[in-house]
């Protein structure tokens, strides 16, 4: 019941975005309960709404399956579930209101895992914890923020873990004030977070000369990449990302695990790519739609606060 309360308090659609500041030294996380880490999306339905980038947003096509999915993850793991499901008050892309919601789940959860509304974990028994705990056992690097990369970015922000800190907190407020485009990055969320950790668009993009995706046993490019950041000492990979289409075939020999599968791309076979993938799944139970899942997952199909505009299920 605590959990469910605190997730209509942070639902609210007051949000706003507030002032800048630098990015600073990080302080020692005090979350307001021991909670220790938060599965968390944006599953907005925006009708047939365009982005400034030309894009509609289609998730009201798939939103139901894919937070089903992460809700039952959430519930295998023993983890809160923490969907957004209507814009905030903000005039910016709905790619950004990740920023802004992030930042305020990190006012109660010690990490918050985020993924992008088109993405499914695919093997329940692998624990998104792992990470975080080798980052506060000093196994790795004392990392704040822990991503992956991809041919695109250093970082795709598509899925992340980040820790709560003084520093994490920063970086967020600071992408979610950067305008479309910044700095000469092209794109909206991705290039806000590759021009703050690098301040090099050039180097933080993607070429045919540099590939950033993070593997299962091969994170070399994208530790390469950390070390040239000026905040290296607060960042780590991970490989918590595969896209559907570097699926490897069932008689591939060389097989590694599968856990989580983001769909991007095309929005007019998204859905259709979803469902394919929805059928690998493993590990997770029965998934119920997301608006049946029980106050443990910190959702409700009954909140006015949580499920405003096309509520899924």
């Amino acid at each position: 019941a605590a959990v469910l309360a605190a997730a209509h308090m942070l639902m609210d659609s007051s949000v706003s975005e507030p002032t800048a500041p630098q990015l600073h030294a990080p302080a020692a996380p005090s979350p307001k309960d021991s909670s220790r880490l938060a599965i968390a999306t944006v599953c907005v339905d925006e009708g047939g709404h365009r982005s400034p980038d030309g894009q509609t947003n289609t998730a009201k096509h798939y939103m139901n399956l894919t937070m089903a999915n992460h809700a039952a993850y959430a519930e295998a793991r023993g983890y809160a579930y923490m969907p957004l499901t209507h814009r905030l008050r903000s005039q910016k892309d709905v790619r950004y209101h990740k920023l802004m919601w992030v930042s305020e789940l990190l006012h109660t959860y010690r990490w918050v895992f985020f993924t992008d509304c088109d993405a499914l974990f695919v093997d329940c028994s692998i624990d998104a914890g792992r990470w975080p705990r080798e980052a506060e056992a000093g196994d790795g690097p004392s990392a704040h923020l822990i991503f992956t990369g991809d041919k695109n970015w250093a970082m795709n922000s598509g899925q992340f873990l980040i820790r709560n800190t003084s520093w994490s907190r920063s970086l967020l407020l600071n992408a979610s004030l950067e305008p479309h485009n910044t700095h000469g990055c092209e794109g909206n969320d991705n290039a806000a977070f590759n021009w703050l950790l690098w301040r090099d668009c050039e180097h933080a993009r993607g070429n045919i000369f540099h590939d950033f995706t993070t593997r299962w046993g091969d994170m070399r490019s994208c530790r390469t990449m950390i070390r040239t950041s000026p905040f290296a000492d607060k960042l780590a990979c991970a490989p918590i990302n595969t896209y559907a289409h570097d699926i490897p075939p069932w008689w591939w020999p060389w097989s590694r695990p599968l856990f989580r599968v983001h769909v991007a791309g095309a929005q007019s076979t998204k859905l259709h790519e979803l469902q394919k993938v929805a059928a690998m799944v493993k590990n997770c139970g029965a998934a119920r739609p997301a608006s049946q899942q029980n106050s443990r997952t910190g959702t409700s199909g009954t909140s006015s606060k949580s499920t405003k505009g096309t509520s899924p299920g």
